[in-house]
């Protein structure tokens, strides 16, 4: 049975009660798809592998490099080392092979999106840490100025931008970016 055939026989398999993709759609042109997918950017997308116009592993690549899809998943009917070496080098969340039932491709979908989410996660986190380092950076850089032109300890040149940011409403990093710039300037 084909997936699209699947997907029309049981609708509930991507209702919102199952899992949260936006919506199914069937492309045949994938240029068509791509446009599409940039409109929509959908959950996920399973792409085959043998494709008219361009492959699945060229279409996985462009849209994971993108951003079009949330992820790919491929389906094939090959099982050869070759497709899988290719397969494992792209950013792709799963790799199905023909023939598919939905007892297969139900958890495959719900373990990817379990990854996906994971993933997103630990992207936030790490934007998170990333920008409390940036900010720590620029108070470092902000204090050690306070000191050299202040001719103040670390402690007190600390406490001089606290009440500095404090007294103007902005935030450490905020005021320590402002004294950086203006003192480059």
């Amino acid at each position: 049975m084909y997936i699209r055939q699947m997907f029309a026989q049981k609708p509930c398999v991507f209702s919102i009660e199952c899992f949260p993709p936006k919506q199914v759609e069937n492309y045949e042109k994938m240029q068509k798809t791509l446009l599409r997918m940039g409109q929509l950017h959908p959950d996920f997308i399973i792409l085959d592998i043998n494709m008219p116009v361009m492959n699945g592993l060229e279409a996985a690549r462009i849209i994971t490099n993108e951003k079009l899809a949330g992820f790919v998943m491929l389906l094939t009917a090959y099982r050869d080392r070759e497709i899988t070496e290719k397969i494992s080098s792209l950013d792709v969340m799963g790799y199905l092979v023909k023939p598919v039932d939905e007892y297969s491709l139900i958890p495959a979908i719900r373990i990817a999106l379990n990854k996906y989410h994971q993933l997103a996660h630990i992207e936030q986190e790490y934007a998170k840490t990333k920008e409390a380092l940036d900010g720590r950076k620029y108070l470092d850089r902000a204090k050690g100025m306070i000191m050299e032109t202040q001719h103040l300890s670390e402690h007190d040149a600390y406490a001089y931008l606290r009440k500095l940011a404090m007294d103007k409403g902005l935030s450490l990093t905020e005021l320590s970016r402002l004294l950086l710039q203006a003192h480059n300037e």
